[in-house]
């Protein structure tokens, strides 16, 4: 058990949710890599690239993870 903002969470819960996030993350950036093939470099580092994927992997893990389980209990 590891405690992270005073909650105790397990390991193999957080081992979990980091794979996930970098196979999402992987994905993301593959994908920019094929669609912009010449100009990858251009569109991840100055347009900012890096910091869209990361928000979108983040925003999708909080999302699936708090706010739909809540819209679920709602129907």
């Amino acid at each position: 058990m590891i405690r992270l903002f005073n909650v105790y969470y397990p390991v193999r819960s957080l081992i979990l949710l980091a794979g996930e996030a970098l196979i999402v993350w992987t994905s993301f950036l593959l994908a920019t890599v094929l669609q912009n093939r010449e100009e990858s470099y251009f569109v991840l580092v100055d347009q900012h690239g890096w910091y869209k994927i990361v928000g979108v992997t983040a925003f999708g893990f909080w999302y699936f993870n708090h706010e739909a389980p809540r819209i679920a209990e709602r129907l």
